[in-house]
């Protein structure tokens, strides 16, 4: 829980320890004044009810506490921590879900694998830890720039993907572009170091959407992947679509 909820959880399990020792304090003293352990009914019943609701207190703490913890494991789990973005292994699950989708619903599924330019010269130049810097500067930006319904994730290296569901082809390139250009004004901004090489840090996008009926999670990603390769050999810095129903290149 948050620390103000956490707090008022520990404040009220405070007072009703303190409810309880008051309990047990006038039962101490007035036992004896009391003609029948009849008039200790009410006080017992009281201090039964205190107890009853300290311990279902910090039962609720506690719980609280280790649904946060198992909360936090999962999303370790599933998250690539230097990007922030998800994970390889929770992105394949991801897409073998919206495939599955498509093939029931006949929805479109669109794929965006998106790759540092020169990022190797990033590295061999101005250092690893630049070079995590640069990809953490990226992941936040596709987060940013990403839609609440499209997957993130880190498909490997400097390469990242981009799940974007019942998205037309002509939707997702329009993405890719504004990924490309988000990532082209902003990144190298965040990176001070990369000034050396004087240049942009810039990134290239290959496209795919599923065909129909939709094909298998694995042969989207090549598609995928295949015009990421030719948006490299074109010269970087762009975005090509690959589409069974679609011109090769989508935009520069």
């Amino acid at each position: 829980p948050s620390k103000p909820l956490q707090r008022q959880w520990q404040v009220l399990a405070a007072l009703i320890g303190v409810l309880v020792i008051g309990y047990i304090a006038y039962s101490v003293l007035f036992f004896g004044r009391h003609e029948a352990l009849r008039d200790l009914l009410a006080p017992a019943m009281f201090l039964l009810g205190a107890l009853f609701v300290l311990l279902v207190t910090r039962l609720a703490l506690s719980t609280a506490h280790d649904v946060q913890r198992v909360a936090m494991l999962e999303h370790e789990n599933i998250t690539d921590a230097l990007t922030g973005l998800r994970n390889r292994r929770f992105l394949d699950l991801r897409l073998a879900e919206e495939m599955s989708r498509a093939a029931r619903y006949g929805a479109p599924v669109s794929v965006l694998l998106l790759d540092i330019d020169h990022f190797k010269s990033v590295n061999d130049t101005c250092g690893h830890a630049v070079g995590d810097r640069v990809l953490a500067e990226v992941g936040r930006i596709v987060r940013e720039t990403v839609r609440n319904t499209d997957l993130a994730a880190r498909y490997g290296g400097e390469e990242m993907a981009i799940i974007a569901p019942q998205t037309p082809l002509s939707t997702a390139v329009m993405l890719g572009e504004r990924l490309r250009r988000n990532i082209e004004a902003k990144a190298a901004n965040a990176v001070p170091e990369m000034a050396v090489l004087e240049r942009p840090i810039t990134v290239s996008i290959g496209v795919a959407k599923s065909s129909t009926p939709p094909e298998s999670a694995s042969k989207l990603l090549w598609r995928a992947d295949s015009a990421l390769y030719e948006a490299k050999g074109g010269g970087r810095n762009r975005v090509v679509a690959d589409s069974p129903e679609a011109p090769k290149k989508a935009s520069i």
